[in-house]
């Protein structure tokens, strides 16, 4: 594709083919130039030959997973921490909730404080029947199940329910705050990776 001929192998070395003689330059650059069009046409056509064979096999082995919003799951996580066995570690984060499904393939997780985009195929679902308390709360919450008329819980400094605008939850005593009352807006909650309240 290169030089717009056929490499030289032993073969021809040792048994010489016949050559083609040009009469003038501007034939051998014509004959040169059709010939590596030709190489590169061939070339293209093959590729593309083979991605559609390589997309078919792909997509005879895709398994594609749908989570509902509120689901919990584990995230894989194949980031290798210094210092630890990457083979005996832990391969599963989580679990997280699914908040957000943004495409057929993509899910926004939010774990603890942190909100992480996801691909589905690094997802698997999470059969606990305990899970964490803030997890309990964030599917109660995206369920709809928590909602403003709902006096049987109290959060944060205010002492007042939940009424759907931004939380953040401590690390240190578990306790869920409004972030209009902390001054933490959801932004920051999101870039914040462990959150201390004031009264910790």
């Amino acid at each position: 594709m290169m030089l717009g001929r056929e490499v030289y192998s032993p073969a021809d070395l040792v048994f010489p083919s016949q050559k083609i003689k040009f009469t003038t330059e501007s034939e051998y650059v014509s004959r040169l130039e059709n010939s590596i069009k030709d190489a590169h046409d061939q070339a293209r056509e093959t590729l593309k030959a083979v991605q559609k064979t390589r997309k078919r096999d792909y997509d005879l082995r895709l398994n594609s997973k749908t989570y509902k919003v509120g689901d919990p799951v584990y995230m894989l996580d194949t980031a290798h921490k210094k210092g630890t066995c990457y083979k005996l570690s832990f391969k599963w984060d989580g679990p997280g909730i699914v908040t957000q499904q943004i495409s057929p393939y993509l899910y926004r997780i939010r774990h603890k404080n942190v909100v992480k985009t996801v691909n589905h195929d690094r997802l698997k679902i999470c059969k606990e029947t305990n899970l964490p308390k803030w997890a309990n709360q964030e599917i109660d919450r995206l369920t709809g199940l928590l909602g403003v008329d709902s006096d049987e819980t109290i959060y944060c400094l205010c002492r007042q329910p939940d009424d759907g605008s931004f939380m953040i939850q401590c690390d240190w005593c578990d306790e869920w705050f409004h972030g209009r009352c902390v001054n933490v807006s959801e932004e920051e909650g999101v870039r914040i990776r462990k959150y201390k309240c004031p009264n910790c």
